[in-house]
């Protein structure tokens, strides 16, 4: 099997200690990010016949959390509540390694929480708590001048995955700045702002399945954009401007979960280019294939977020580079790591044993499935 050729940093860089002369060091040095991530943060609670996981998520969270386990710096942008599930996203977050110096919480705000059941026949996605029935809140995007704010963190890249006019600032002042900005839509939204994202963006990612309902904003995009369309276990295709696409199949994968994978992907495209950000044929496709590769190991754990709490990224590299994912799957050895240990935030003993809310205590606890 073929190396990956792809190793990213194996530790954050290290702050100065005082006798490296840290007073020298500004706080916006201190606060850089290579790659800052901007809108969906949720608690995602994961539940089989009783709660196994709750955690922080959504694609830009994933994303986030997914490059520091990586070695990269990164940082967050994203509004949330002053409640129990706010305050157990951003531990989470931190603990994780990812900068959240910019998530904000707010008292006219609530938490977003999303409960992901795992049934036989895949997992089914709940708006509202199936115990309590409460219907959770949606997703508020950061304000303008916490856009403003954030810039200061100075991302080499930026990904976008809610076009908000907080989040269109950053990527037309990173795009000066001669940054990447990746934008990958969930929808058409405002379609106005989302029109102005897609127009934007170095790199659009597109899920198939949201194809159609972004329709005609998919027809005008800028001439050298590199875009990519996943297709989930069918693979992935991508192309520079309007030329031809490049099929790229899946890796084989034995899943247990496949929530997350596809922020694996965008995880793996990102972090290669932190190396060499030239948007070249050969660069993305390399990119594509590392995502691809640690989307495919990450099916095989609970959770979007599962293979970051059960292996190291150099036990990940390991696999991936020298034996491959089928070895993964049937070595027994490994069988007790398909359902790891879940490390999981528990909110207290007052709310709903489901979803948690209205919760005023956050401890740390690990929960076997």
């Amino acid at each position: 099997m073929t190396s990956l050729q792809f190793h990213p940093a194996d530790h954050a860089p290290a702050q100065p200690t005082a006798t490296q002369g840290a007073s020298k060091v500004s706080v916006r040095e201190m606060s850089r990010v290579t790659v800052l991530s901007v809108g969906y943060l949720v608690l995602d609670v994961i539940t089989t016949t009783r709660v196994v996981g709750r955690n922080a998520g959504g694609t830009a969270g994933n994303v986030a959390a997914n490059l520091a386990w990586l070695g990269h710096t990164s940082g967050l942008l994203a509004r949330i509540g002053s409640d129990a599930a706010g305050e157990a996203l951003r531990a989470d977050l931190s603990y994780a390694g990812v900068n959240t110096s910019h998530v904000h919480r707010s008292a006219d705000v609530e938490t977003p929480i999303l409960i992901q059941r795992l049934t036989e026949s895949g997992p089914q996605y709940l708006f509202s708590c199936p115990a309590c029935k409460y219907k959770f809140a949606s997703h508020r995007p950061a304000t303008r001048e916490q856009a403003e704010e954030a810039a200061a963190m100075a991302p080499e890249m930026l990904f976008v995955d809610r076009a908000s006019k907080a989040s269109l600032d950053l990527m037309v002042r990173v795009k000066r700045q001669g940054g990447i900005v990746m934008f990958e839509p969930n929808g058409p939204g405002r379609r106005g702002l989302t029109a102005e994202a897609i127009g934007l963006a170095d790199i659009l990612k597109v899920s198939e399945d949201r194809v159609d309902s972004l329709g005609s904003l998919l027809s005008n995009t800028p001439e050298q954009q590199v875009q990519v369309r996943t297709r989930g276990a069918n693979g992935l295709e991508f192309r520079t401007g309007h030329g031809a696409w490049h099929a790229r199949r899946a890796r084989r994968a034995r899943v247990s979960d496949s929530a997350g994978a596809g922020d694996w992907v965008t995880a793996g495209l990102l972090a290669h280019l932190t190396a060499d950000q030239r948007l070249t044929h050969r660069n993305i496709s390399d990119g594509l294939r590392l995502g691809q590769s640690l989307a495919a190991l990450s099916c095989s754990f609970l959770g979007a977020r599962g293979m970051n709490s059960t292996l190291s990224w150099g036990e990940a590299r390991a696999l991936l580079d020298s034996r491959g994912l089928g070895s993964w799957s049937t070595n027994p050895e490994r069988g007790a790591a398909m359902q790891p240990e879940v490390d999981t935030v528990t909110l207290g003993n007052e709310g709903c044993v489901a979803c948690g809310r209205r919760q005023s205590t956050v401890a740390g606890r690990r929960v076997r499935p």
